[in-house]
């Protein structure tokens, strides 16, 4: 799966934080620091690890398979909430 952003989900990032709002417009969601780094990346043409790999650089105290992880999770409520679909 390479997941993107769900059409519809209204989203601004504040202090470098992504605050977004379900195509519904019921459910708002703010995101910490790393969960906006991996949401800039949700271009439809990353899979997990790729999303994983990308932010890596940018996070400390974590590895690659801990990383991978952890993306995979925080994808995997993004797609239940109904805010991130499959892109390919």
């Amino acid at each position: 799966m390479a997941p993107r952003r769900s059409p519809g989900v209204a989203y601004d990032v504040l202090d470098g934080q992504a605050v977004l709002i379900d195509p519904v417009g019921l459910e708002m969601l703010t995101l910490n620091a790393v969960g906006t780094l991996v949401w800039n990346e949700l271009d439809g043409e990353k899979d997990v690890p790729e999303l994983a790999n990308a932010v890596l650089g940018r996070v400390t105290g974590v590895g690659l398979d801990a990383l991978v992880a952890d993306v995979g999770a925080f994808v995997a409520s993004l797609e239940d909430a109904g805010l991130v679909v499959d892109g390919g």
